[in-house]
């Protein structure tokens, strides 16, 4: 619940691709600390606590929200986001001090999720 909190008060304060970098970020982060839950972290969002649901419900919503700012192309879902923050904590959770990547790794997921310029 803490992750859907944090992402919740900082789409307040930050633009919106913005705040997806930071839940992304986040969620690499906190699945990497735990080892076991970033091989299992698609499974787990679809389980039935409310934890998973707020979370999920926060992470579509930043998204939605990007890409109606046209900052985010229209094809991106949240699945793919849960998908690379999977493959990021799958790297920490590896070699914890790879935790240091995370912020690069994420920026350069990012990028590729862009609307591109006309």
């Amino acid at each position: 619940m803490l992750l859907a909190q944090s992402a919740a008060e900082a789409a307040k304060k930050l633009a919106p691709i913005t705040a997806v970098e930071r839940f992304l970020s986040e969620l690499a982060r906190y699945t990497g600390m735990y080892t076991g839950l970033a091989a299992q972290l698609g499974v787990v969002f679809e389980s039935n606590t409310n934890g998973c649901h707020l979370a999920t419900a926060t992470g579509q919503q930043l998204l939605r929200r990007a890409q109606q700012a046209g900052e985010v192309r229209r094809d991106v879902e949240f699945e793919d986001l849960v998908c690379m923050a999977t493959a990021i904590s799958l790297a920490i959770s590896r070699a914890p001090a790879e935790a240091k990547r995370v912020p690069r790794l994420v920026k350069m997921f990012v990028e590729g999720l862009r609307q591109p310029s006309a």
